[in-house]
């Protein structure tokens, strides 16, 4: 009963905003017009097949756009809560983490993304049960609603459960080299696919510094921490911070390309790494039983939380969807 409170509480915050709270929000206010009105269909646009059609179903309920930021936020919800409730040593510490590290709020901008990320847990959980059919299927149906998804095939045959700093390097490196030759990767994908992303490799937008920071100086930490973790969660423990560490790389190779900022976005499909592996750390370590290291924790993120919600894309302030007259 508390997890479908909390998770009403969470659509109806989503699902009732402004147009105007979002810095991509009116983008899509403008699609859903224009699929229903001008009648647009897959044929005639380079939106994603399945997200088409949720802008029609959501028409079907109401003419104005409050009726697709509620279908976007029932479904990103949703899944990002069946996930994270599957995963988690500790839900309410997940969904304050999911909450203040900025995974509820993305999906007020990148909405077609973020339906694809939560879509995406449910393949990560296919890694953990090691069902390479079902990864597929969850893949290709994120795929559908945004096509960065596709990117996310090879990652099955990555070994979660070992964490290794020499290989995050490796890997690291290779990211880098993969995002300072942009232009010449994506010709390996459709052209539909190089038009859309060749955009970023010249807008050069630039900004997260903050975040970059941030999310650095976490994975250091957990990184450290990990020779200390007990057998019984050590391969959980190892499995989010290879998750973490994914995340982190993309930011800092971002940074030092000079890439567009944009392309972090795709971190998002590795959110679940900090959101998990937290709960972990709080059942290891007795000093976490403590009262003054949980509230210097919660102070630390709810400091978070402030900054990126002033820091970033028009979260703030908050305003109802003027139909509904308050």
């Amino acid at each position: 009963m508390y997890i479908l409170i909390g998770m009403l509480i969470l659509i109806v915050v989503a699902g009732f905003r402004s147009s105007s709270v979002g810095t991509d929000t009116n983008n899509y206010v403008y699609i859903f017009k224009s699929i229903n009105i001008y009648n647009i269909g897959k044929g005639s646009t380079s939106l994603e097949y399945l997200y088409v059609i949720l802008n029609k179903i959501a028409y079907l309920f109401s003419e104005d756009y409050i009726s697709l930021l509620i279908s976007i936020a029932i479904i990103t919800i949703y899944f990002d809560i069946k996930v994270i409730s599957k995963l988690s040593d500790n839900l309410w510490l997940s969904i304050f983490l999911y909450i203040t590290l900025g995974g509820y709020v993305f999906f007020f901008n990148g909405a077609r993304q973020a339906i694809a990320v939560a879509i995406f847990g449910m393949a990560i959980l296919q890694i953990i049960n090691k069902n390479l059919k079902w990864y597929i299927f969850w893949v290709f149906i994120a795929a559908l609603f945004h096509k960065t998804a596709i990117l996310m095939f090879p990652f099955y045959f990555f070994n979660f459960k070992k964490f290794s700093l020499k290989r995050s390097v490796t890997i690291g490196f290779i990211f880098t080299v993969l995002f300072m030759f942009f232009s010449i990767v994506l010709n390996f994908f459709s052209d539909q696919i190089s038009k859309e992303y060749l955009v970023y490799e010249n807008r050069n937008a630039s900004g997260a510094y903050i975040l970059t920071v941030f999310y650095f100086i976490n994975t250091i930490f957990l990184i450290y921490l990990k020779n200390t973790i007990s057998i019984l969660y050590l391969k959980k423990y190892s499995f989010c911070l290879n998750l973490c560490v994914f995340q982190t790389l993309i930011y800092i190779v971002v940074q030092i390309t000079g890439i567009d900022i944009n392309l972090i976005r795709l971190a998002s499909y590795f959110q679940l790494g900090f959101i998990l592996i937290y709960p972990i750390i709080f059942k290891e370590f007795k000093i976490f039983k403590d009262i003054f290291p949980r509230l210097l924790f919660l102070g630390v993120h709810i400091l978070f939380y402030y900054v990126y919600l002033g820091k970033m894309s028009n979260l703030v302030p908050y305003t109802f969807n003027p139909i509904l007259n308050f």
